[in-house]
């Protein structure tokens, strides 16, 4: 009977692509693993060091997850309470150990955002938000906290511990859509754990709030099936979510991307599923998709009619991480020669050509052999090196604790913490993993889902092959897949219990 379930479930040319998705996603993890065990080690001397923050980092998780199982919680309601608390507590005691100020193209936003609260609107006169007037929508996010409440620094760093706290808590309800309860608590413990977000939240970046809006309409969209009507509704309310989160952050399209693949994938089981089923799960993505570009093209025409940019939330130099994603001689990473080249007129237009004749350079000298080489050094540096904590602990930051003769001991600190959260990193990347073959493998409740966050995150890691890489950008991907380590845990739970099961059990072997 199990044997017909799991084929009734993915059989056909829909059930095996979808099983292969989830395959790939395990094989993404398992990269992501291996290019992080190999920066550890290359990095790390002697090796027996190396083995150490591995191993600390692996029963860490595995601890984690197991203490999981073994605590009791009274009701799902207040551990959710429970785990939004103790994020938020955490990110807001990294607040105090690193009080950053904005630098860079943060301190850019934040500058035009008070600007902006004070009456005084600089996007249309200054040449980054003509280049990239997509960042109009974070700007003018924080220019209402500013103007209604006086927001400062600060307040917008507790604003990003409270983006963590939801997270968390969308991690463990995308969980428990597949996994049982006590492995959806694993992945929202693991959240907590994961040092990539904890280390970025004293950062006035607009990852965090493009984050959870993110997952909440992934988490809406995933709502399971339901009447004609709830499946519209969902739909709405996910794509409306998804286009917010696009005009703090535009990479929500890797979202929109996976919902489109999930709903091929459900046409191509039509005879499993039924025409019923199948138009119920096209009516909910259609509706997801009318959302997410009517809320974004919406605002965009906002945006430039009200004269807060006249080039609305646009993407004026497209060509432009491309081209540094294509860059031989960096991996793919920012390249000050590039900017100053692309950059010299502020004209958008001009910014334009130049990016595209550069990139279509770089497109004309790249081979076959060169292009393999490029992304394996781009997935090595993007998701496999140590977290950066040159965003968070910035010159001033250090500068504050050199003068209290804390300095080396800070150096110190950091230099083991971030081999310690690459030890971590390693094991919820197995976890995940574990997960997405399990779901691969095995008939699951809320399967849907899994694929679903999948296909995003494979949208996401494959887009970063070809684009400008930053290890910071790589919180999206873990906090999309993160939920799968719930299943990972569950059927490492499985695996114990029936290995005890079996040493119980009294041999039936018997001597003659």
């Amino acid at each position: 009977m199990e044997q017909l379930k799991r084929k009734g479930a993915w059989g056909g040319a829909g059930g095996a692509l979808s099983a292969a998705a989830l395959i790939c996603g395990g094989i993404m993890c398992l990269v992501i693993v291996m290019a992080s065990a190999w920066n550890l080690f290359e990095q790390t001397t002697p090796v027996a060091f190396a083995l150490l923050y591995l191993a600390a980092g692996l029963a860490l998780t595995l601890g984690t997850a197991a203490l999981c199982r073994l605590v009791p919680a009274k009701s799902e309601a207040r551990f959710c309470v429970c785990l939004a608390a103790a994020v938020f507590a955490l990110r807001w005691l990294m607040v105090l150990l690193a009080p950053t100020r904005p630098e860079s193209d943060f301190a850019v936003l934040f500058s035009a955002a008070r600007e902006l609260a004070g009456g005084n609107n600089v996007m249309n006169g200054t040449p980054y938000f003509q280049w990239w007037a997509y960042q109009s929508g974070f700007v003018a996010w924080m220019a209402v906290w500013i103007r209604l409440f006086h927001a400062d620094v600060f307040f917008f760093q507790m604003m990003n511990c409270l983006c963590g706290a939801v997270s968390a808590v969308l991690v463990y309800g995308l969980a428990r859509r597949f996994a049982s309860s006590r492995g959806a608590r694993a992945a929202g413990m693991l959240y907590l754990l994961y040092p990539g977000s904890l280390l970025l939240t004293p950062v006035l970046t607009n990852q965090h709030l493009s984050e959870v809006l993110l997952l909440a309409g992934l988490y809406i969209a995933s709502g399971g099936e339901g009447r004609l009507k709830d499946r519209l509704l969902r739909g709405l309310g996910a794509g409306a979510l998804l286009a917010l989160s696009d005009v703090i952050r535009p990479a929500a399209v890797v979202a929109v991307l996976g919902a489109l693949a999930v709903l091929l994938l459900s046409m191509l089981r039509w005879r499993e599923l039924g025409r019923d089923g199948v138009a119920a799960a096209a009516a909910g993505t259609l509706c997801l998709l009318a959302a997410y570009f009517a809320v974004t093209r919406g605002l965009s025409w906002l945006t430039a009619v009200s004269g807060l940019n006249q080039y609305g939330l646009t993407n004026q130099v497209p060509s432009w991480k491309f081209a540094l994603g294509l860059n031989m001689d960096t991996g793919g990473a920012y390249s000050q020669a590039d900017a100053d080249l692309v950059f010299a007129s502020p004209d958008p237009a001009a910014a334009e050509q130049a990016a595209w004749a550069l990139l279509s350079e770089r497109l004309a000298g790249s081979t076959l052999l060169s292009l393999p080489d490029l992304f394996s050094r781009k997935i090595d540096n993007m998701w496999g090196g140590f977290e950066p904590t040159l965003w968070t602990f910035t010159s001033g930051v250090t500068g504050a604790y050199a003068a209290r003769g804390l300095g080396e001991a800070l150096q110190w600190w950091l230099d083991k913490a971030v081999r310690l959260a690459s030890g971590i990193y390693i094991g919820e990347n197995l976890l995940i993993a574990a997960g997405c073959v399990r779901a691969a493998w095995r008939q699951e409740r809320g399967r849907g889902t899994a694929l679903l966050l999948t296909l995003t995150a494979l949208a996401y890691f494959c887009a970063h092959l070809l684009i400008e890489i930053q290890s910071r950008y790589r919180t999206l991907l873990f906090a999309v897949c993160l939920p799968l380590a719930a299943l990972g845990a569950d059927w490492l739970a499985e695996l114990f219990s029936a290995a005890g099961k079996r040493r119980k059990e009294p041999s039936d072997d018997r001597t003659v």
